[in-house]
């Protein structure tokens, strides 16, 4: 079995370079509505190789991450560049370090030979609560298989049309789902409550 390491690498290592000297993104906005706080977060980056996300796979290219944190999960939508092309609507599950990187930071799952990495999680610079994905229940078995680490999964991990606006029901489907622990011995276990691992610990442990 692989050694299961939580793999954080700066990202401009591993080509993909955020915008901005990869400071930690600004709110784009803030509104209350039905008294709670909406917080939407933007930031561009740029893959020069590809990278395989929850429901699908980026090519080298500009790409925009929007994050809109209501209540529930996270919201994570990546788009082509341009900012209208809408690659995949995902939901995500805050990870705390200990300590804020001084750089933003990558987590991957190896994956088979000859394929592109998985993100696993992302840190940026200054912030220490960074986003962990959520893989669709299949992709999570094999992942955890072939990487040797746990994986988090979501019977709706991802928008049922990936090009596509979620609608309002689909977006409060995802922000309710129910998350689970796959383990790489294929077995399926509840989240229990998370640590906050430092810099360069070891994987996140469930």
């Amino acid at each position: 079995m692989k050694n299961a390491v939580l793999l954080f690498v700066v990202l401009i290592c591993l080509a993909f370079t955020v915008y901005a000297n990869g400071q930690t993104p600004k709110a784009a906005d803030e509104t209350a509505n039905a008294g709670a706080q909406i917080s939407r977060e933007e930031i561009a980056f740029t893959l020069e190789s590809p990278l395989e996300i929850p429901g699908a796979s980026l090519l080298p290219g500009k790409y925009l991450l929007r994050r809109e944190q209501k209540s529930g999960h996270p919201i994570i939508q990546i788009f082509k560049g341009d900012g209208n092309t809408l690659v995949n609507t995902v939901i995500a599950i805050p990870v705390e370090l200990q300590t804020a990187p001084d750089n933003s930071m990558i987590a991957i799952y190896e994956t088979e030979d000859g394929a592109p990495p998985a993100l696993r999680a992302l840190f940026f610079g200054g912030d220490p609560v960074g986003i962990e994905f959520v893989y669709p229940s299949e992709r999570a078995k094999t992942l955890a298989k072939q990487s040797g680490q746990t994986v988090i999964t979501a019977k709706n991990a991802t928008s049922p049309n990936p090009s596509a606006e979620p609608t309002p029901e689909q977006l409060r489907t995802m922000r309710e789902e129910v998350v689970m622990v796959i383990t790489p011995d294929g077995q399926s276990v509840s989240m229990p409550l998370r640590g906050k691992p430092t810099e360069g610990e070891s994987d996140i442990e469930r």
